[in-house]
């Protein structure tokens, strides 16, 4: 059974940069996030931004949101993410996403690596990933990307 857990009010969230307000309400402004609640984004994330599945995880994942169990780096999180920019226009979820590459993804995405407005408009056309899709995409970006 999921957990819907509210991301809004969190101590220092306003403190992230627009749009990462959005992200670090439940991540957390350095991308820690909270053990058993909230997965970090930074030291984990940057892995997907190397691989074509990785990014299509990414970008679906923060386009529609997910629910269910996911394990990162040993820790178990059971909830919803909720998908806090859908009132966000493709080019702004795009330079979030490219936001997330400079912030935690090691510094400059390579060339050909940025997240477009293209990219979003396809990603968000494809609608929300079920359980089994983003499984199944997850282990294929981790596997790209040299992971276990």
């Amino acid at each position: 059974m999921g957990l819907l857990l509210g991301c809004g009010g969190v101590a220092g969230a306003s403190e992230g940069p627009d749009p990462y307000r959005r992200c670090a309400a439940c991540h957390l402004v350095d991308g820690t996030g909270v053990p058993g609640l909230f997965p970090p984004l930074a030291g984990h994330v940057e892995r997907y931004f190397s691989t074509p599945e990785g990014r299509e995880y990414l970008g679906r994942l923060v386009i529609g949101g997910a629910s269910g169990a996911i394990e990162v780096k040993g820790v178990r999180y059971a909830g919803e993410m909720p998908a806090v920019v859908a009132d966000l226009s493709d080019a702004e979820i795009a330079d979030l996403l490219n936001g997330l590459v400079r912030r935690f993804g090691g510094g400059e995405a390579k060339p050909g690596r940025l997240f477009s407005g293209r990219d979003v408009s396809r990603m968000r056309a494809a609608g929300r990933l079920t359980r089994e899709q983003r499984a199944s995409l997850r282990k294929s970006a981790l596997a790209g990307a040299g992971q276990p």
